[in-house]
């Protein structure tokens, strides 16, 4: 199972520079457009969220969809550094979040944290990564473990692959070449778990999983009664759209430091000898 907090993350790629580096700022040219993301037949998605999808677009599912809870945003930029020069992006939107709400007098009987991760200008700034995560405070108010199963494969059909243990109910779904398939975690249904992050670009960029988009959730049942949740959370990716995406950012960023050093390197004279 992937951890939810290992979503949200701040995407500033940067070699380590030398002391002399002169940065030049540059507009990527988006090469990839931002597009949901559909399996034939199937809508995959976290409350109307979908892997592809615009900022603009998931902020307005999630508005929907949770009307009233504070939505906010973090912004990054991408950054790169060859030879002695660094080329840098504008201010983008990497991150958005909803974060649960903490009261300690009266704690929120049921409480929502949300974390979108996006990618870079010149992949489209799309959706690559959704996390969502469910608390139940009051087991009253809290669904039965089995009616919360039953509620996920209703909505994305038989899982390929179901665990239980120690109190935990664990589910998957996985998608290769548009077809669902059916498979205890092996290669052909392995999904990458590192983070897209500033130093894994190149590493994503090249990774050989084949999972077109993956869905796992989690049930935990509460300590005061089994039979009921205490927490659930599902996570949804697609390993080659991330590799897509994290192969555009870093052509791009490659060939703005190239570019930016030839410009550096013109009309350069001889010293006084």
């Amino acid at each position: 199972m992937i951890r939810f907090a290992a979503i949200a993350s701040s995407l500033v790629l940067c070699a380590t520079p030398s002391i002399a580096n002169e940065i030049f700022n540059y507009q990527p040219q988006p090469v990839l457009a931002a597009q949901p993301l559909q399996i034939p037949s199937r809508t995959i998605d976290i409350l109307g969220i979908q892997i592809g999808m615009t900022v603009g677009v998931a902020k307005s599912s999630i508005e929907k969809a949770l009307p009233g809870l504070k939505i906010n945003t973090s912004a990054s930029r991408l950054s790169y550094s060859s030879r002695g020069v660094t080329v840098q992006t504008p201010d983008f939107v990497s991150d958005v979040t909803v974060n649960p709400i903490m009261n300690v007098v009266k704690p929120v009987k049921v409480n929502e944290a949300l974390a979108l991760t996006f990618s870079g200008p010149a992949s489209g700034n799309q959706l690559i990564a959704a996390a969502r995560r469910t608390t139940y405070s009051d087991v009253v108010q809290a669904p039965a473990v089995e009616v919360l199963k039953k509620a996920l494969i209703d909505k994305y059909g038989p899982p390929s692959f179901t665990n239980e243990s120690g109190g935990d109910t664990s589910l998957s779904w996985t998608f290769i070449g548009g077809e669902q398939r059916t498979c205890a975690p092996k290669a052909e249904c392995s999904f990458p778990t590192g983070e897209y992050s500033p130093s894994q670009l190149a590493t994503i960029a090249g990774d050989q999983s084949q999972v077109e988009l993956a869905v796992f959730a989690k049930i935990t049942n509460s300590a005061s009664d089994l039979s009921k949740v205490s927490q659930s959370s599902i996570f949804l990716g697609s390993a080659t759209r991330r590799k897509a995406t994290a192969k555009a950012d870093l052509d791009s960023l490659k060939e703005a430091a190239q570019a930016a050093l030839a410009k550096a390197s013109q009309n350069v004279s001889a010293p006084k000898l």
